[in-house]
């Protein structure tokens, strides 16, 4: 790739493949630009492909097709598996000298955020956002194993928790959090759930949930 293949305006490096590298390098070369995308995972998509439940078909579905159109377009070059960094394959000093005139980088949802809550470093507490890379096969969360016992306390209420396993009871969970928690039914593993909303109330959740769902879910229940 040349700054004059094609007579592109521009030669711009965009590293990391995820929605917001995808999205970027379409509006560059509409601007005239030739992009060259550099991920570090295999396939592109970032959190779009690998943080979302693997069952959610249409949401994963139509972002592949979008992406899939990004990709297909002749200006674009996609190159997955290699690392941009310090201690990466390349430096962004290595991709200025290859001759791009600009870098764009769209990465930094990697990081997993705490609570700062105590025991968090024990064994079987776990980041919900390792997990989800654990059942979506990205490597290497795909090879680890996260065993879960027979009951599951669930931190927070978005697409990512943060999840503690073991045997502590549900007054026991109260106390050392602080926090509303809600007893669910089993989930697909068995685990008996117990959900636990430190910044909400049990009303405010299921308020948000039916107003998610067009008022199609009460407030007696929560599907865990």
């Amino acid at each position: 790739m040349s700054a004059n293949e094609s007579d592109p305006k521009y030669l711009v490096a965009v590293v990391g493949a995820g929605p917001a590298g995808l999205y970027a390098s379409r509006e560059l070369v509409a601007a005239g630009a030739r992009v060259a995308l550099f991920n570090r995972d295999v396939k592109p998509g970032g959190l779009a492909e690998y943080g979302i439940f693997h069952n959610k078909l249409k949401m994963k579905g139509g972002l592949r097709k979008q992406f899939a159109a990004i990709l297909e377009d002749p200006r674009v070059e996609y190159y997955g598996n290699v690392s941009v960094g310090e201690e990466g394959d390349l430096s962004l000093q290595d991709l200025l000298d290859l001759g791009f005139q600009a870098i764009l980088v769209t990465v930094g949802a990697q990081g997993t955020k705490w609570l700062g809550l105590p025991g968090e470093e024990l064994e079987r507490v776990y980041h919900a956002k390792d997990v989800v890379y654990h059942y979506n096969h990205l490597p290497p969360f795909s090879q680890q194993d996260y065993p879960v016992g027979d009951s599951v306390v669930i931190i927070g209420i978005g697409n990512r928790n943060e999840l503690i396993t073991g045997s502590a009871g549900v007054d026991d969970i109260r106390g050392m959090l602080g926090a509303d928690c809600i007893l669910g039914g089993a989930g697909d593993e068995g685990a008996e759930v117990l959900l636990c909303l430190p910044r909400k109330t049990n009303d405010d959740v299921c308020r948000d949930r039916q107003v998610g769902y067009g008022g199609s879910q009460t407030c007696d229940t929560l599907d865990v």
